[in-house]
Order: C-alpha cells, then sequence, then structure tokens
C-alpha cells in the first residue's frame, strides 16, 4: 500500500515538472517573428508616448510609456556578455499594481543579425505557476536585470535584444502580453 502511495506521488511530482515547463527548443526562429511595423503602429495607439533608442555612455536605452508607467529597455556590451536591464517607472500620482501569472517576471531574448536565437532567459527553465500582484508606488522602479555570457560573437556586427516584462493585467485590467515589450539593436 505505502509502494503504490509513494508511486502515485511521485507519478504527479513528475506530472507538475512537466506541465511547468516553458522552455522553446526551436533555435531556428528568424527575424520574421520580431514586431512588424503593423504590430508596431497597432501597439502604438495605446501608448502615450514612444521614444526612439538612445546610446548613452554605457549602451543602448529604448523607452516607452502606458499609461503613466515608463518602460525602459538597455543593455551593456563586455567583451564577453550582455547584462539587459528592464525598468517599470511608475510617473503617476498613484499607487499601480501589475499581476503576473507566475513566477516569471520578464523575458529576455537575443537574436543575431540573421534572425537566429542565440540567448532566450526562459529556454529550459520552469516557474512557478501562481498568481503574484507586484504594486509600484509613485515614484517608485521596479528593476530586472539579466547577464548572457558569451563565448564568441565575432560573426555578428550587430545583436537584436528583446525584452518583455511579462505581465497580463495592470491594475486589475488586462493588457496585452506586448505592452511592456521592447526591441533594441547593439553593436558589437
Amino acid at each position: 500500500m505505502k509502494k503504490k502511495a509513494l508511486y502515485t506521488l511521485f507519478s504527479l511530482f513528475i506530472l507538475l515538472l512537466v506541465a511547468c515547463g516553458t522552455g522553446d527548443t526551436n533555435n531556428n526562429t528568424t527575424l520574421g517573428s520580431l514586431p512588424t511595423q503593423g504590430d508596431i503602429n497597432e501597439r502604438a495607439n495605446h501608448e502615450e508616448d514612444m521614444n526612439e533608442d538612445t546610446t548613452n555612455g554605457e549602451g543602448v536605452i529604448s523607452s516607452m510609456r502606458y499609461e503613466d508607467i515608463l518602460f525602459e529597455l538597455s543593455a551593456d556590451v563586455t567583451s564577453n556578455s550582455i547584462s539587459v536591464h528592464m525598468n517599470l517607472t511608475n510617473e503617476a500620482d498613484k499607487k499601480r499594481q501589475l499581476d503576473f501569472s507566475s513566477g516569471q517576471k520578464y523575458d529576455v531574448i537575443i537574436k543575431g543579425e540573421d534572425g537566429k536565437i542565440l540567448y532566450h532567459y526562459a529556454e529550459g527553465k520552469m516557474f512557478t505557476m501562481m498568481l503574484e500582484m507586484k504594486e509600484i508606488n509613485p515614484g517608485e522602479t521596479l528593476s530586472y536585470e539579466d547577464v548572457w555570457t558569451f563565448d564568441d560573437l565575432s560573426n555578428y556586427d550587430e545583436l537584436l535584444i528583446e525584452g518583455t516584462i511579462v505581465t497580463y493585467a495592470l491594475d486589475g485590467e488586462e493588457i496585452d502580453k506586448s505592452t511592456f515589450q521592447q526591441t533594441i539593436a547593439v553593436s558589437l
């Protein structure tokens, strides 16, 4: 009897592990999967302000606003790593709430100029399946960072970095999954 109960418990555990996986093993994605001009125009219809990529002394920065939330995506490149920074700043006079459907709060995809995915933060990872809410007070910034260490990128002159805050609702209202998503190009 104990053996059967242990077997059942073990089977449920394995099923849970398999169900929580989010990795995508297709590394042959092309630039066609990047947002099209139509996608960008559609997003711009509900964005209050969208800025072009700029370069500061540290790297490339891109920013956009959605309902008084400033989303900044930046990247710093060294000889063997890329640090990707994502910041959400509440510019409103009231507290804002982001709703997440899992333990994954952000995603980063780095592609070569040929469109090949070189790095995907979520690939092969498992995230807890739980609803979580993050509150951002007025003037407060919620920050995420991911660092990718690589061996050799000498075949590439430029990389495309897509950063996404993986939230499904703002202040209890459902939003499009690409609301807090941007792509920047960095030169190597």
